[in-house]
């Protein structure tokens, strides 16, 4: 459902034909993040790339959990930064309320580090 879709844009594999709906299934995804997490209120000078990593350790619900993603998505006020857990099966983890564990922010520049790790993608797998 939305592997197909970050190896696409992370360019693990060109010839990977992407259908409609699998589309549809990742701006579902990304909209469902929009809607269910909230945003910080303050707008950080800058987010990096060691942060945005460290952030998952620090966090992380289960110990169990190996796997991240990270999204931007350009922003009035810089880029928004969406980052959530997955489990094995690449599924976004929820709490027991079944809320979206993870954070959302908006930031006015990425570091170097980051900006290059993102290249021209919108999204990060960390593993």
């Amino acid at each position: 459902m939305f592997s197909p879709f970050v190896d696409w844009l992370l360019g693990n594999n060109p010839n990977l034909v992407i259908n409609a709906k699998a589309v549809h299934q990742t701006k579902s995804f990304v909209e469902e993040l929009l809607t269910f997490l909230p945003t910080k209120k303050e707008i950080d000078e800058q987010a990096t790339f060691e942060e945005v990593i460290k952030w998952f350790s620090k966090n992380s619900p289960n110990p169990d959990i190996k796997k991240g993603v990270i999204c931007r998505k350009p922003d009035s006020q810089g880029e928004l930064i969406i980052q959530v857990f997955l489990d094995e099966n690449d599924q976004v983890v929820r709490d027991a309320n079944n809320r979206v564990l993870g954070r959302k922010f908006v930031v006015k520049n990425l570091d170097d580090e980051l900006r290059e790790t993102f290249g021209n993608s919108n999204v990060i797998i960390v593993e």
